[in-house]
């Protein structure tokens, strides 16, 4: 570990110790968040569209309406596409198997959310700063990894105020899928 940023002896160790709980803390927040995503209670994010199986055409028309892409990981064989949007502007695109239900089953398939976030690669410089280990995908892309949740990687490029999160629930996956170009704005 280094102790870059520190102001040395136990402070810095302080800071560190603490930025990890903020970092443990945001990260457990946003899975409670997308876990119960869409469950319609009380305390929920309004939500603009509810998740419905959607095709391409009608996410290239949300996008235009929104005035940015939306991002996906391309189709997928024998998949289709959930479509949900928030209130506040962030899209889900989450990928189903014939027989499995929009808005059922948080937390099983392949899912990119595309969130507005001004200056996203510096919020992610700075929560990786705190402890999340990075990686680089195409065009110059920065990617942050939570080791303690792998399943979910976040992704900005430089200059944008979109972050991307693709999640998978099967570790690894995610990250593969951003090093290989898979994610990618729909077009």
């Amino acid at each position: 570990m280094s102790d870059r940023g520190s102001s040395g002896g136990g402070l810095g160790g302080d800071r560190r110790r603490l930025a990890g709980i903020v970092l443990s803390v945001a990260i457990v927040l946003t899975a409670a968040i997308l876990a119960t995503r869409g469950g319609g209670g009380s305390g929920s994010t309004p939500v603009a569209a509810a998740p419905h199986i959607a095709d391409v055409a009608e996410v290239r028309a949300l996008a235009a309406s929104l005035g940015h892409p939306i991002y996906w990981a391309g189709p997928q064989r024998s998949m289709r596409l959930e479509l949900e949007e928030e209130a506040e502007g962030s899209v889900y695109l989450r990928y189903l198997p014939e027989g499995a239900e929009a808005g059922a089953a948080p937390g099983r398939f392949l899912t990119v959310g595309t969130y507005p976030v001004p200056g996203a690669q510096k919020a992610l410089r700075d929560i990786a700063a705190n402890g999340g280990s990075t990686s680089h995908g195409p065009g110059g892309a920065l990617a942050v990894v939570n080791p303690k949740q792998p399943t979910s990687v976040y992704l900005a490029y430089p200059d944008s105020d979109l972050q991307l999160e693709v999640y998978d629930p099967r570790p690894g996956r995610s990250l593969a899928l951003i090093r290989a170009g898979a994610i990618r704005p729909l077009e």
